[in-house]
Formats: structure tokens, sequence, C-alpha cells
């Protein structure tokens, strides 16, 4: 193959490439997100960091549910956005926090965010008795 054709091949070859990303990104096939959230909890969590990252509007009973999670497991809370999230925040952040409450639940032998949930639950009901539904919703 000359000089000439391995520039030209090389050249088309990133073009489709580039093309290709591009496409994967807008179709949501783009796991570089996620696959970064996982990475970095795993770095945290390796260093001894028990945080969970949130995004949206934070509903009744946040506060009480981060709270629990921060006094008894030592799991702090971390808002990475508010209402107006990007699908690769989104992406990011429920890889992230999937590792780390894969490994605060191993860590503690039971599912410590269904135990803070539900006691927050019972907090928010306590405080709002003509509340209908459950203030607390967690990402699953």
């Amino acid at each position: 193959m000359s000089k000439t054709n391995r520039i030209l091949f090389r050249t088309i070859a990133a073009a489709v490439l580039l093309l290709l990303l591009l496409f994967w990104d807008d179709c949501g096939w783009w796991p570089i997100p996620s696959i970064c959230g996982q990475a970095q909890a795993r770095l945290d969590l390796a260093r001894g960091r028990y945080q969970l990252l949130g995004y949206g509007r934070g509903v009744g009973g946040r506060n009480d549910y981060t709270d629990l999670l921060r006094q008894r497991y030592g799991v702090e809370f971390r808002a990475v956005a508010g209402c107006i999230v990007s699908k690769s925040t989104v992406e990011y952040a429920n890889a992230y926090d999937a590792a780390v409450k894969s490994a605060v639940n191993r860590k503690f032998g039971r599912d410590v965010f269904a135990e803070a949930h539900a006691e927050a639950d019972r907090i928010w009901k306590q405080r709002h008795p003509d509340a209908a539904n459950s203030a607390v919703q967690p990402r699953r």
C-alpha cells in the first residue's frame, strides 16, 4: 500500500469512527458515563469514601434519608445536578450509586438503604400525617 493510500485509508477510518461515535452517543448507546461512574466509585470506595450522588429536585424526606445514611452508616450525599439533568450525568450517577450501594450493603450484611428509606418515610409521615403517599422515593 502506498503512502498516499495509507493516509487516505486512515483519514476515512477516522471519519467513519467519528461518525459512529456521534451516532452511538445520539442513540444512547454511549457507555462511557456509566463506566466512569463505576470506576470513580471503586476508587472512592478503596479510599474509604462512601457517598451517594443525587440529582433532580429534592422531595420531602430526602434530608431525613440522607441524614440517616450519614449518621448510621457513614454514607454521605452529594447533589451533582438540579432539576435539569443531562443523560450522561444520570448514567454516571446511577452507575456510581449502584457500585456504592452494593459495597455498603456487603459491608453491613443487609440493605441499609431500604432500612433508611423506611425510617425516613416513617419520620415524614409522622411530620405530615395528611400526606397520602410516601414522600421519599429512592432510585433503584
